[in-house]
């Protein structure tokens, strides 16, 4: 887990490159929390498993593949002890590097350490930013429940920060990364494919111009 000294700077213990490995190799067709887990680690890598459902499909492949061939490890899309431990020091890396160049980046942290019994505004936006990461929440109601409690658990957890249930900086701050990684793969998804559909029309022989044209106004303007 993260160590946080008075200045807000980030430790790591001598194991850390070690605490994701759960033992559980992971491969095309688990579904499960493990699943989770990995592809919020690939989110926060900078890699697309398009999505957190914990179904290890084409895209979690696909993006564990990519994740390796990075590294210089074998580009098989099974996530072993290897690869975990590999995607944990570079993510490390990263985040290291990232609060080094931004030391006054606190992620639009309110200030505000939210724990269970809270109510109000921040709760309901955490509560949506989770249910946005796939954790289950029950109902967005601005109340910091029992059920909103094991939802900071479990993305803790699975993010390797202390479990403790509550809300504070580290933790809003790792769920704005992993979000915002998120967004920019979704909207680079949906514009991928946009394109792809134009091309297919434009190569399409049922296609008139009229049609192509009308496509390209559209896609400029959604």
């Amino acid at each position: 887990m993260y160590v946080v000294d008075g200045t807000g700077r980030i430790y790591y213990p001598s194991n850390y490159t070690n605490y994701l490995w759960n033992g559980q190799t992971l491969r095309r067709g688990d579904r499960n929390d493990y699943v989770k887990t990995l592809q919020s680690w690939l989110y926060k890598a900078g890699f697309n498993p398009g999505g957190i459902d914990g179904i290890y499909g084409a895209n979690t492949e696909k993006a564990v593949k990519e994740f390796q061939k990075k590294v210089g490890i074998a580009a098989d899309g099974i996530a072993g002890k290897q690869t975990y431990q590999a995607l944990q020091k570079y993510v490390r890396a990263q985040m290291t590097a990232s609060r080094s160049n931004s030391p006054s980046n606190d992620d639009h942290w309110t200030g505000q350490i939210l724990r269970e019994g809270n109510r109000g505004q921040a709760v309901k936006d955490l509560q949506d930013k989770l249910q946005r990461l796939g954790y289950n929440i029950g109902t967005i109601d601005g109340v910091y429940g029992k059920q909103t409690t094991e939802a900071v658990r479990s993305f803790q957890k699975a993010n390797g920060l202390e479990v403790d249930g509550v809300a504070g900086k580290i933790t809003y701050s790792t769920i704005e990364h992993i979000l915002q990684q998120k967004s920019y793969y979704d909207k680079k998804t949906v514009i991928e494919n946009k394109y792809k559909a134009l091309e297919n029309k434009v190569h399409s022989k049922d296609s008139t111009w009229g049609e192509v044209i009308k496509s390209c106004n559209y896609s400029a303007t959604s």
